[in-house]
């Protein structure tokens, strides 16, 4: 058994301890800091895109609050300003709640107006002289 651990112990340590004492010159040090993005490194549609992404994403959650708002205020406008249908925080504990189609409404209204305000950019920043942008 004896025979078998020191086998064993010889072929794990034994080619660690020869390549620590090997004489090879020394590589120089590889850089590895980050380095920016050139001004070219990406074509100008993937910027683009990216733009618009980061801006619908972003106005996303501000435009599904007012779109709900005037959701919530047309419904109760339509119902005769009956206080059930008061929107958001006026209703009442007898309030009358959204149903999952006008939910769904809401947030596709929101995504719609998003991507709306993004394709605006878009045009918006075509429309600026290269140096601009």
């Amino acid at each position: 058994m004896r025979g078998v651990i020191s086998v064993f112990l010889l072929i794990t340590f034994v080619p660690f301890s020869l390549a620590a004492q090997s004489q090879n010159p020394e590589s120089p040090p590889v850089n590895t800091d980050p380095v920016p993005y050139g001004p070219d490194e990406f074509p100008g549609w993937s910027r683009s895109l990216r733009r618009a992404e980061i801006i619908t994403l972003g106005l996303f959650p501000f435009v599904y609050v007012f779109s709900s708002l005037t959701y919530d205020t047309g419904r109760f406008a339509s119902h005769g300003f009956d206080s059930r249908y008061a929107p958001g925080f006026f209703g009442s504990a007898d309030s009358v709640s959204r149903s999952s189609a006008d939910t769904r409404n809401v947030i596709l209204l929101g995504i719609g107006l998003s991507a709306f305000l993004a394709l605006v950019d878009f045009f918006i920043e075509q429309g600026k002289p290269q140096k601009a942008r």
